[in-house]
């Protein structure tokens, strides 16, 4: 009997570490999202852990109106570019070491350098 005792006082230090172990990790993340989705004067007024208004536009804005939509734009672009050099560097293709090395020579060097005439 003893021992069974003490196997569940055990599961529950457990279960109870590990529950202060998720919340402290998630509470972070929630504190994230609530605070995102107030108005400015929200934010300074004071802290409160139940959000009761959404503010939409701290979303939308960002995207719509300032220049977070074209740095989002240029990261897939980049993406994408990554992602298509690693595909023609693994072609069995008889022509995949020059474009492997022409995708490579474009994704690290500057802009600039394709308008000299000769390297471009």
């Amino acid at each position: 009997m003893k021992a069974s005792i003490r196997k569940t006082t055990r599961l529950l230090f457990i279960y109870l570490i590990s529950i202060l172990i998720a919340i402290a990790t998630l509470f972070p993340i929630y504190w994230l999202f609530v605070v995102s989705a107030r108005t400015k004067v929200e934010v300074f007024a004071g802290p409160k852990l139940i959000q009761t208004t959404f503010y939409a536009e701290n979303y939308t804005r960002p995207f719509l109106h300032d220049i977070f939509g074209r740095y989002l734009l240029n990261s897939l672009i980049i993406g994408f570019r990554d992602q298509a050099t690693f595909s023609f560097g693994r072609s069995p293709t008889a022509w995949h070491h020059r474009q492997y090395s022409s995708f490579l020579f474009f994704s690290f060097s500057p802009v600039w350098v394709s308008g000299i005439p000769g390297l471009a």
